[in-house]
């Protein structure tokens, strides 16, 4: 997951995908990994796959997790672009910042 937030974070969409969508996989419980690669397949075109990660992402949420799912979906009903604006301002360097510090 690390390695994706960090290619997401250098720009490199087309190389973070197949690592988020990995990463996403194995930590099924991860609802913030889950919308990450939601709006990542979303930005990318890769529309039914935004949809089922959405959904995992959905399955996943608690608390605050929710809202996010939320913002993410309308976010992916209104364009690929908005979908990446929310990446790149606010999820990604949150989300790395948290991984990277919580890693040994």
């Amino acid at each position: 997951m690390v390695l994706g937030l960090a290619l997401l974070a250098a720009g490199r969409i087309d190389e973070a995908l197949p690592e988020l969508d990995r990463g996403s996989r194995i930590r099924d419980g991860d609802a913030e990994a889950q919308v990450i690669t939601a709006l990542v397949c979303a930005a990318e075109g890769y529309e039914d796959g935004a949809w089922e990660m959405l959904e995992r992402g959905r399955l996943a949420a608690e608390g605050t997790d929710a809202l996010t799912v939320n913002e993410a979906e309308d976010r992916m009903n209104e364009s690929p672009e908005a979908a990446l604006e929310l990446l790149r301002t606010t999820l990604v360097p949150s989300a790395l910042r948290e991984r990277l510090a919580a890693r040994p």
